[in-house]
C-alpha cells in the first residue's frame, strides 16, 4: 500500500494555516521505490497529480519507504483556498451600481465616463468618453424607441421591457451614446456596474447608437442565435 503524505505550508500573509495530514490510497503493493519497474504506480500517481494540479500547487515527490509525499506550496486552484471569482454583469460582486433611472418602466443604467462598454470599432478607435446626464437619457430614448421599431417591428411593443446600458463616446468630433438593450436582466445582477456582453441570444440582446446632436439612430444591429 501507498502511503501519501500532504504537507500543507503556512505561507506569510496567507489565510491558509499550518496542518498535516495523512491519506491512504489503494495502487497495489510497491516493495522498492529505487530505479525499478515496481517504482511506476508511485511515478505514475504522482504524473496524474501534477496534471491535475497544472503544476502549480502541489509538488509530487516519490520517497523511499512507500511514501508519496504532496507538498501544498500554493493558493489558487486548492479547495481550501480562498478563489476570487472576477467580477462581471453575471458573476461575482455584488458591486455598487451606477445612476440608474427608470423612463416610462425601461430600466436604464448610465455608465460614467470610462467605465462603459462601446462595441463595434477596433481597438484604439475610440479614444474619449463623457458621462451622460439623465437629461441625455430622456432625450434618447424616444429615439432608441423609434429605433428598435424601426429595426425589430416584432419587437416595437415589448421595448420597453428591455433594460438598457448607456455609455457616451466620441466620435469624429461628435458626441454620441452607445446603447445596449437586453430582456431579463434579472439573469445578469451586476448589470447596473458592469456592462452585459453576450455573442448570441438572437434579438433578446440589441445594440445601438444615437447621435445626440442630431437626435439620430445610427449603427443598430442584433445579435445573431446561437
Amino acid at each position: 500500500m501507498l502511503r501519501l503524505k500532504l504537507i500543507q505550508l503556512s505561507i506569510p500573509g496567507s489565510r491558509i494555516m499550518r496542518a498535516n495530514y495523512r491519506i491512504k490510497l489503494t495502487v497495489r503493493p510497491v516493495t522498492s521505490l529505487a530505479k525499478s519497474a515496481s517504482a511506476a504506480p508511485a511515478r505514475s500517481l504522482c504524473g496524474a497529480l501534477d496534471r491535475f494540479t497544472m503544476g502549480r500547487t502541489m509538488r509530487c515527490l516519490v520517497h523511499r519507504g512507500g511514501e508519496v509525499l504532496l507538498l501544498l506550496v500554493g493558493l489558487a486552484g486548492t479547495s481550501c483556498a480562498t478563489r476570487e471569482v472576477p467580477l462581471t454583469a453575471f458573476s461575482g460582486g455584488p458591486c455598487a451600481p451606477f445612476q440608474s433611472l427608470d423612463v416610462e418602466g425601461a430600466q436604464v443604467v448610465i455608465f460614467p465616463a470610462g467605465s462603459g462598454w462601446v462595441e463595434g470599432y477596433r481597438y484604439g478607435d475610440v479614444q474619449e468618453y463623457w458621462s451622460p446626464a439623465s437629461d441625455d437619457i430622456r432625450k434618447a430614448e424616444a429615439v432608441v424607441r423609434s429605433c428598435v421599431a424601426a429595426h425589430l417591428p416584432h419587437r416595437a411593443a415589448e421595448v420597453q421591457l428591455y433594460a438598457r446600458q448607456y455609455t457616451g463616446f466620441y466620435m469624429g468630433g461628435r458626441k454620441i451614446l452607445f446603447v445596449q438593450l437586453f430582456r431579463d436582466p434579472v439573469g445578469f445582477p451586476n448589470w447596473r456596474c458592469k456592462p452585459v456582453v453576450v455573442d448570441d441570444g438572437g434579438d433578446s440582446y440589441c445594440h445601438l447608437e444615437v447621435d445626440v446632436d442630431r437626435g439620430e439612430c445610427q449603427r443598430f444591429w442584433a445579435n445573431g442565435s446561437a
